[in-house]
């Protein structure tokens, strides 16, 4: 039942980010980042369920978890719309901007003239 409720909850959070509604703004956006979309619990080497990743209750995020998902949120961040990474639950890499791209991604800023929509 719970995957059944994320579900639901990202497919409409994702709806009102491609809505349009937000798009002729220049101080507002909302963008949807989609890291923990299909990630699922991390696995040991013994092939059960890393638990270190939730609470005991089982439901929240332990402190490891949340700085796995804080991670991967900022990494959606610095990485363009269309090309979001969608399992990102245990990364240990942070990206950080470049020279180039000196700032977070939106729909709008996802948009080179040579490429068109990333």
């Amino acid at each position: 039942m719970m995957k059944r409720v994320v579900k639901e909850y990202n497919e409409k959070f994702r709806a009102l980010a491609d809505s349009g509604r937000y798009d002729g703004r220049d101080d507002f956006t909302v963008v949807y980042q989609p890291y923990m979309e299909d990630a699922p619990l991390p696995i040991k080497a013994d092939g059960k369920p890393d638990m270190t990743f939730v609470a005991p209750d089982c439901f929240h995020f332990s402190s490891r978890g949340h700085e796995s998902i804080a991670l991967a949120m900022w990494n959606n961040m610095l990485e363009p719309v269309g090309k979001k990474t969608k399992a990102a639950l245990v990364t240990s890499d942070m990206y950080c901007p470049t020279k180039e791209h000196p700032y977070i991604f939106t729909k709008q800023n996802s948009i080179t003239p040579d490429q068109g929509e990333l």
